[in-house]
C-alpha cells in the first residue's frame, strides 16, 4: 500500500499537467484566432468614389466599324471582403456618340449602367502593390429622333492587371494593362425596324495614372488610356 499511493499521486499529477498543457495550447490558439479577427476588423475599410470618364473605341457591327465615344460619370462603393480582396458596386450615367450611325445621324444617345468589380492584391508592400481585378457592366442607352427610336443594350467584361508605386507618402504612380470584351445589340424601332449585333473590335488597353492623397483619407487620380480604349478619366475617392 505504501508503494501504490505515490504511483497514484504521480499519475494524477501527470494527467493534470497534460490537461493544463492542452488547455494552454487551446487558449493560445484561441488568442491567435481572436487577434487575427481583430486585425482584420481594424483593416476593414469602405471607399466611395466619383469617376468622370471620356473614351472612344471601335465597335464592329457585322464587319462595319463605327468609332464610338463614351462619356460617363459614376459613383462606386468599395469594401474590403478579406485581407487581400475587395469588391465594389457602381452605377452611372453615360452619353454615347457615333458620327457614322445612319439611324442617329451623329446625335447622342443617353442611358445608365450598373456594374461590379472584384480586386485582388497580389503583392501588398508599403511602397509597391500589384493588383488584378475582374469587372462586369450592364448598360442601356437610347435616343428618339422624330418617329425613329434606337435602343442599345450591351454587356462589358474586363480583366485588369496593374502596379502601383508610391513615390512619396502622398503621390503614387500606376502602370497597367486591361482586356475588355463588349457584346451588345442595337435595336431600331419606328420607320426602320431591325436588330444589329455589335462587339468590340479590339480588347487590349494600356493605361498610366497618377494619384495624389489629400488630407488623411482623400485621393484624386488621373488616368490616361491607349489601345482599344483611348481617352482618360478623373477619380475622386475617399476612404472611411
Amino acid at each position: 500500500m505504501l508503494c501504490v499511493a505515490p504511483q497514484i499521486k504521480l499519475r494524477i499529477k501527470s494527467r493534470i499537467a497534460i490537461r493544463n498543457y492542452s488547455n494552454g495550447i487551446f487558449i493560445l490558439a484561441l488568442c491567435l484566432v481572436i487577434n487575427d479577427i481583430v486585425e482584420a476588423q481594424e483593416a476593414n475599410y469602405i471607399q466611395s468614389a466619383l469617376q468622370i470618364q471620356t473614351v472612344k473605341m471601335d465597335l464592329d457591327f457585322g464587319g462595319s466599324l463605327r468609332e464610338t465615344r463614351f462619356n460617363s460619370i459614376d459613383i462606386s462603393l468599395r469594401e474590403q471582403l478579406s485581407q487581400n480582396v475587395d469588391g465594389a458596386f457602381l452605377f452611372g450615367y453615360l452619353d454615347l456618340i457615333q458620327k457614322t450611325n445612319p439611324i442617329t445621324a451623329g446625335q447622342n444617345t443617353s442611358g445608365e449602367y450598373i456594374g461590379i468589380d472584384l480586386q485582388w492584391h497580389i503583392l501588398n508592400y508599403q511602397r509597391f502593390k500589384m493588383l488584378t481585378s475582374v469587372n462586369y457592366h450592364y448598360a442601356v442607352s437610347e435616343a428618339e429622333i422624330d418617329a425613329q427610336k434606337v435602343e442599345w443594350q450591351w454587356h462589358q467584361v474586363g480583366l485588369d492587371l496593374h502596379s502601383q508605386t508610391y513615390l512619396s507618402k502622398s503621390l503614387s504612380f500606376s502602370l497597367g494593362v486591361s482586356a475588355t470584351s463588349i457584346n451588345g445589340v442595337e435595336k431600331a424601332i419606328g420607320t426602320l425596324d431591325q436588330g444589329l449585333d455589335f462587339k468590340a473590335k479590339d480588347s487590349l488597353t494600356g493605361h498610366i495614372a497618377l494619384q495624389l492623397t489629400t488630407g488623411r483619407a482623400g485621393q484624386i487620380g488621373i488616368e490616361l488610356k491607349t489601345g482599344s480604349l483611348q481617352g482618360g478619366r478623373i477619380i475622386f475617392q475617399r476612404s472611411f
